[in-house]
């Protein structure tokens, strides 16, 4: 799961995570959705859709 707990840096209307996984050009759109949908599925018991 992705968190922004440390280093806390707020940002004028929130949104620093987002932005990050959009613009990061480490991760592929693939491990992107893992990071975002996959892993709070899992937590949440829920599975992803095909």
């Amino acid at each position: 799961m992705f968190s922004t707990d440390y280093p806390y840096i707020p940002t004028a209307g929130g949104g620093a995570s987002r932005a990050f996984l959009e613009q990061s050009e480490l991760l592929s759109e693939e491990d992107g959705y893992k990071i975002v949908h996959d892993n709070w599925e899992r937590l949440a018991g829920q599975s992803s859709p095909p």
